[in-house]
């Protein structure tokens, strides 16, 4: 998280007002699959076309990170396949490449790993991603979600991020 939505995540202010939806560890070409149709759905709710993206180190310790503008074009490019995704994806464990929009209407984010064994339950290669939004875009992804077979767990937002808080000083 950047500064600014740390503070939104303690203030309980939007979008961690609302619900995260988060998907189980999924094989890496499925995990973009989820995320094409999350972002679709993210595109037919927001209104304003900025985003910003970070690294979120809030799972691995809470380190507060830099926000960049970016487009739309930039998340899209991360997610046509499971080479771009690891690319746009922190090396660093439990830390998630996050992205929001400056309305504050929406916080995507995601982890990739490439180190599974391949005699584990988890896929050798993958991750997992969670939005948060309002319930209106949360329960349209999870309907579009369960429409391509994928099960997926909702939430209220605050806990979900107090429940995966790494850092000191959990509010």
């Amino acid at each position: 998280m950047d500064t600014h939505t740390e503070q939104l995540w303690r203030d309980g202010a939007p979008p961690f007002d609302g619900l995260t939806l988060w998907t189980p560890l999924l094989a890496v070409g499925r995990l973009c699959e989820a995320l094409e149709v999350i972002v679709a759905v993210l595109e037919t709710y927001v209104e304003q076309r900025a985003l910003q993206t970070t690294e979120d180190w809030h799972e691995h310790d809470g380190y507060i990170s830099m926000a960049y503008e970016a487009t739309w074009d930039q998340l899209l490019g991360a997610l046509s396949d499971g080479a771009a995704l690891r690319r746009s994806s922190p090396e660093d464990d439990l830390v998630r490449r996050a992205w929001r929009d400056q309305n504050d209407t929406f916080y995507l984010r995601w982890f990739t790993y490439d180190d599974g064994d391949p005699d584990d339950d988890d896929p050798p290669s993958g991750g997992d991603a969670d939005l948060t939004a309002p319930r209106a875009i949360v329960d349209a992804a999870a309907r579009q979600l369960a429409d391509i077979g994928l099960d997926v767990e909702v939430g209220p937002a605050r806990e979900f991020f107090a429940d995966h808080w790494g850092g000191a000083g959990a509010s």
